[in-house]
């Protein structure tokens, strides 16, 4: 929870530039899949950096190797993607599922909460959608709405880099699910809380 307090202020640019592109596609579909896949990496390189290393009152520096691992994979497959422009994004019609997927990406995008005291709490502010630190920063924050985006494109999208996004956020979200149902996770000898807030 503390490794991107340095960086939250930073949150904006993230939400800002994501809108840019969106509108950009909208308005020249087919052309922008360079800038989409090359944004999409280097958003996970900043991820990398933000999300996987920080100081802990506890255990001082940490690092998590296999998060940075996976991002580093997803930051370089994507921007494979970018170089070899092997993706176009050609919008379709949402069917009733993808609705229910915009909802959800929504939600992790405007990241509509706030922390008391170590409590979250709903914070339903429409300026988080603009403003959040969330998004852009977390993996489990931006890796819906970068999904949602390869789902509107699909099958115009490079088959490797769509099911490595996919299959990192199932794992990622069933991982911070199960902690719905048990607050800790085993280590080694011990246990410790888990430390990823998304």
């Amino acid at each position: 929870m503390v490794s991107i307090v340095p960086y939250q202020a930073y949150g904006p640019i993230f939400h800002i530039a994501t809108l840019l592109i969106m509108l950009g596609i909208l308005w020249k579909p087919g052309r922008l899949g360079r800038l989409m896949a090359g944004y999409i990496g280097v958003n996970y390189f900043i991820i990398t950096a933000a999300q996987t290393m920080g100081q802990t009152e506890k255990y001082g520096f940490v690092i998590h190797l296999s998060a940075q691992v996976t991002m580093i994979l997803l930051g370089i497959t994507s921007l494979v993607v970018a170089f070899r422009n092997d993706i176009q994004p050609t919008f379709k019609k949402p069917s009733l599922l993808e609705y229910g997927l915009i909802a959800l990406a929504l939600l992790a995008f405007w990241g509509p909460y706030t922390e008391v005291d170590g409590t979250i709490r709903p914070h339903l502010d429409l300026l988080l959608l603009l403003t959040g630190s969330d998004y852009g920063l977390t993996f489990c924050f931006t890796t819906p709405v970068f999904l949602l985006g390869l789902i509107f494109v699909y099958p115009h999208v490079n088959q490797f880099a769509y099911r490595i996004t996919a299959f990192s956020g199932l794992l990622y979200g069933l991982f911070n699910l199960s902690h719905w149902f048990n607050g800790s996770i085993p280590l080694h000898n011990g246990w410790v809380s888990c430390a990823c807030h998304c």
